[in-house]
């Protein structure tokens, strides 16, 4: 993982996706994500690949991804393409085996 989100604690993730969970799944997909993707830049666009790659390894790592269409909603936030976000839990995945 990227070391701004080492440096910034697991809890602090955690939080962010409890939270927003809890105030009910309407919108809740992309609060996360703009929130977990501040800590690395201020704006999505200005991410880099390894940055998504990185965020996409966390929000897989909260099981996020079992939730309806959250490749679709994550793809119009970061900017990477469905397929791109496939490749990366596909990568994390190998990785973590």
């Amino acid at each position: 993982m990227q070391q701004t989100a080492t440096i910034v604690s697991e809890d602090l993730i955690k939080d962010i996706v409890t939270s927003n969970l809890l105030l009910g799944l309407d919108g809740a997909l992309e609060r996360i994500t703009l929130q977990i993707s501040q800590l690395y830049k201020p704006s999505p666009d200005m991410l880099t690949t390894q940055e998504c790659a990185d965020i996409v390894a966390i929000l897989d790592g909260h099981s996020l991804f079992s939730l309806r269409d959250y490749v679709a909603t994550l793809s119009k936030i970061l900017p990477v393409t469905r397929p791109t976000i496939y490749k990366y839990m596909r990568i994390k995945n190998e990785n973590s085996s």
